[in-house]
């Protein structure tokens, strides 16, 4: 009951942090909303997009001084990362080019 109930609390909290996410891309940028608030980063101030995995996964757009960071489990994030490279340059998305693809594979393995 120790180890329970205070996983039961993490588990549930997580969901709520988890359940108000929401990834808006335009025509130039990138708006990110979770229950902390909502930040956004255009195309041009874009100077990398780095792989971190924290919380699960996260792709780090970065730039202008401040990060902007996305789910990697969000649905599109494999488009996501395409329109990233062909929008501020393949050499800029390395990191989460090879993420996309090792996960591929780490799926292809199981269907």
């Amino acid at each position: 009951m120790q180890v329970m109930i205070p996983s039961a609390v993490f588990l549930g909290l997580m969901s709520l942090i988890l359940g108000r996410y929401k990834m808006l891309v335009s025509e130039h940028e990138i708006t990110v909303q979770t229950w902390l608030g909502r930040k956004s980063i255009t195309f041009n101030e874009i100077e990398g997009v780095k792989f971190s995995p924290v919380l699960g996964g996260r792709f780090m757009l970065q730039g202008a001084g401040r990060v902007v960071a996305i789910q990697v489990e969000t649905v599109g994030s494999a488009e996501l990362v395409e329109l990233l490279c062909s929008k501020v340059g393949a050499e800029r998305c390395h990191e989460a080019t090879e993420f996309i693809r090792k996960r591929t594979l780490q799926l292809a393995k199981y269907s």
